[in-house]
């Protein structure tokens, strides 16, 4: 080894980092989000904070449940139903609610199959971007109707609302005003989803402390 040469190590040098260049490609555009409840009219959100709006907001969703259960009712089968719902936990009133409509003749073609091919969406989630908008959201039924080649051809959207009236308040008047801007949202977007044009889809709220039908027409 005495026939080596020690190595010498060169001290090393800094070396400056220059600023990359900016990339040509365009950043992408953040998209703003929205649920359809968002266009309600009348919000009362400091409600949903009182004991009242949390009670109501619960007995909401039990209803909603309930109603999720429910793929084409037949009225002959409505004790079965009943009893699976009540080993389930469901409560009376809850229950009682849900089927004051399920057997209101106003509201037999709500739940009954509508003959033909057809297909029903129960408590869909979905996400859509109209005109730029991130939507995200849920139906609570949608009835989807097609042709003998498995073709959509029709489609109705129904919103169960829970919310009472004012004692001496226009219940229809009063849904209609507050819940068309979130119903015209989701018209065009089960458009969207089924490629239908909007006149052939329709949209209604049901009153479901009335057992009532509100459609809510298309907007011009």
């Amino acid at each position: 080894f005495s026939g080596l040469t020690a190595e010498v190590k060169s001290e090393p040098q800094a070396v400056g980092l220059g600023r990359l260049e900016e990339p040509e490609a365009h950043r992408g555009r953040r998209l703003v989000s929205r649920r359809p409840s968002d266009a309600k009219a009348g919000a009362q959100g400091m409600a949903l904070f009182g004991p009242a709006g949390a009670a109501a907001a619960d007995f909401g969703t039990k209803v909603h449940a309930l109603f999720e259960t429910v793929e084409w009712w037949e009225v002959g089968k409505s004790a079965a139903w009943v009893a699976t719902r009540r080993n389930e936990g469901a409560e009376e009133t809850v229950l009682a609610e849900v089927l004051n409509c399920l057997n209101n003749t106003g509201l037999a073609t709500v739940f009954a199959h509508p003959g033909g091919l057809a297909e029903v969406w129960r408590e869909r989630a979905f996400e859509v971007v109209l005109d730029g908008v991130w939507l995200t959201g849920v139906f609570d039924r949608v009835v989807v109707q097609k042709d003998a080649a498995d073709h959509n051809v029709r489609a109705w959207v129904i919103d169960f609302k829970t919310d009472r009236a004012r004692e001496g308040e226009d219940a229809v008047r009063r849904v209609r005003e507050r819940h068309a801007g979130q119903l015209g949202i989701y018209r065009r977007v089960a458009a969207v989803l089924t490629g239908l044009p909007l006149a052939a889809v329709r949209a209604s709220l049901i009153l479901t402390d009335q057992g009532l039908a509100v459609d809510v027409p298309l907007a011009d």
